[in-house]
Formats: C-alpha cells, structure tokens, sequence
C-alpha cells in the first residue's frame, strides 16, 4: 500500500514536473516592465537643485525605487550590485533651466547604468531616463513659449532641448551574450553536475565499503570531472567567446567553486534520499533557474522570489561570475563566502548519508 502511494505521489510529479518548471521561471519575469518602481536607482543633486519642480517631478513619479544619495555612495552601490542606475543632477541644473530661454544653454542629468550587472536592465533604465527627460522637455517648452508669447517676445530655437541627458555604461558588455554568460554558466554547472552524478551513480553503485571508498567513488572522481568542466569553460571563454574577463585565475577559481558547491549538494541528496533525492535536486533546479536574476534583476520580480534567491547558491554564483567578467572584484569574497557555507552543507550531508545507511561506520578508517 505505501509503495503505491510513493508510486502514485512520484507520477503525480512528474505529470506536473513541466509545467511546474515552466510556470516558476514565467512568473519570475512575469510583468518586469510593470515593476520597474521597484528597481533601485539613486538620485543625486544638492540642496538648491532638490528643489527644483523637475527634480521633484522626477522623484515623486516613482518611475523607479528612488532613493537620494551622494555620487560617491552611489557609485559605490552601483558597482556592488546595491542599485542598479543613478540619475545625476549636474551643479546648477536650476539656474540652467531658468536662463535657458536667453543663454540657449541646456540644463544636464547624467544617467550611470550598468550593463555588466544585468543587460535588460540597462537597456530598461536607458529608455525610461529618456521618455523622463522628453516628457520634462515638453513641459518646460509648453510653459516657456506661453510666456514668452504673452511677454510678446520671440521664440528662440531648441526650446524644447531645456535638458540633455548623458549616458554612461559603467561597465560595458560587448553584446547580449556576455551579458547573460554569467547565469547560463552557473546554470550549466549544475546540469552537468546533475549529469556527472547520475552516470557515476550508476557505474560504482557497487562500490561499497569504508568510508574512503565511498568518498573516492561517490564524490571525488565526479569532483574531478566537474573540474574538468570548468577548466574547458575557461579556456572556451577566453578562446571562441573572447568575453571581458577582470581575472582569468578567479574566473577558474570561482567556477571550480561552484562545481564542487553544486556536486556536494546534487551528490549528498541523492544519496541521503536514494528513491527520490533526484527529485529534490530538480526542484533546486528549477528555483536557481526562476531565483538567479539571469534574464531580469530580481527587483523586477514578485517578494518571494526575491527573498528565496538568498537561499540558493546559483544567486551567490552568479553575481560573482558578473564581478569578475565587468563589475571589478572589491568585494567578491560577499559572494565567495556563501558558496564556501554551502559547499560545508554539502560536505556534511554526505557524511551524513553514509552513516545513515551505513549504520554508523567510523568516518576517517586508516
């Protein structure tokens, strides 16, 4: 009777398996353009031009999650991932706009976007910065030409260019693939993790014995293989690729430390639950691929999304992927050091597996 409730459960399961993945990752960017006052982006101005009607406009309008700051701080955010756009007032923007009708001298915002960090959202920030400052330009020369007219004097040309928008890529991608490199990386270690444990499970399921044995057969040798992976990763992305890469040993390094991370955990599970731990690791699976901000920032994405990507490692690999290929590497180790937790979870839920169904063999035999 019980295996015919597991059974029942399994094919359950697996009927909705597709549909589950597919509805995961789609509610994940399910209405990115409908969210984007939810993406942090920092405004930048002094106290005269914070008063300016414009400034206010912009700020109030909740185009996006606006949070006033210093250029300083906010370059600073920008290049750790904090926020991903700062909208800089330039000095004496509010005396620009009220003598641009006789000086012909446009007032500047300066847009500080980062490609590196998510692609869409560069191209997001850049198109909505524009239709702000078009919308404001439109405003000003309205209300410009009506008083002109009823002073009765001329018109000048290019009223309706008060501002100018300059736009600055902080950290530049060559193209849409080496935008998105970082996630299907991360995404493609662990599917051949996945890959590599379920031949090797099947080839030395018979290997059987102390704890050594077990540990050379079960996690090492597909260790070695996943190292394998990420050493032809490297050299592909150097060699046939040619991406931007800030540090060839920390890519490497990073990506070993992801292989071992995703195999100790893919591993772990499926031999601590032998009849249905691939089930979990496909579950894991389709979170990270919902959960990793690949194709959309997280901010562009419903609360639970955002709050469970904390608890995946493809979250920390990722974004330290984008650091090393274009955000620059100052505080890489806030991503390195998560990977490291899981990787000890890993590890200790392997032990774990081989006392549990080894009843309690001494783990270190000589």
């Amino acid at each position: 009777m019980k295996k015919k409730v597991i059974f029942t459960l399994l094919i359950g399961f697996l009927t909705i398996l597709p549909s589950l993945y597919s509805g995961l990752f789609l509610g994940a960017i399910r209405d990115p353009y409908g969210k984007i006052n939810q993406l942090p982006v920092a405004l930048v101005a002094n106290s005269t031009d914070q008063a300016s009607p414009i400034y206010q406009n912009i700020k109030s309008s909740k185009t996006f999650g606006f949070k006033q700051e210093s250029l300083s701080q906010a370059k600073q955010e920008l290049k750790a991932g904090k926020i991903f756009g700062i909208l800089d007032f330039k000095a004496n923007f509010s005396k620009s706009l009220e003598t641009f009708a006789m000086t012909q001298k446009p007032a500047q915002i300066e847009l500080f976007t980062s490609s590196g960090l998510n692609f869409s959202a560069q191209k997001i920030l850049t198109t909505a910065a524009n239709q702000m400052v078009n919308d404001s330009n439109q405003a000003i020369a309205q209300s410009t030409i009506a008083k002109l007219n009823s002073a009765k004097m001329a018109v000048p040309t290019g009223i309706s260019q008060a501002i100018v928008l300059k736009t600055h890529d902080i950290s530049p991608v060559k193209n849409n693939a080496e935008g998105l490199a970082p996630y299907f990386f991360a995404l493609t270690l662990f599917v051949g993790g996945i890959i590599i444990n379920q031949v090797f499970m099947r080839l030395f399921a018979s290997k059987k014995g102390k704890f050594k044995t077990f540990y050379l057969w079960q996690f090492a040798l597909p260790a070695g293989m996943s190292l394998i992976q990420a050493a032809v990763m490297t050299l592909l992305t150097a060699v046939i690729f040619h991406f931007s890469v800030l540090s060839w040993t920390g890519l490497f390094g990073l990506l070993v430390l992801l292989a071992l991370t995703f195999d100790s955990l893919i591993i772990a599970l499926n031999k601590l639950f032998p009849r249905f731990g691939v089930l979990v690791v496909l579950v894991i699976l389709m979170l990270q691929t919902a959960m990793a901000g690949g194709s959309y920032p997280l901010a562009l994405s419903d609360k639970i999304f955002q709050t469970g990507s904390h608890f995946l490692p493809m979250t920390y690999g990722v974004l330290g992927l984008r650091k090393l290929f274009n955000l620059g590497m100052s505080d890489i180790w806030s991503q390195i050091w998560p990977l490291l937790i899981f990787l000890v979870i890993g590890q200790m839920l392997l032990i774990l597996a081989y006392f549990w169904h080894n009843h309690g063999e001494r783990i270190l035999e000589k």
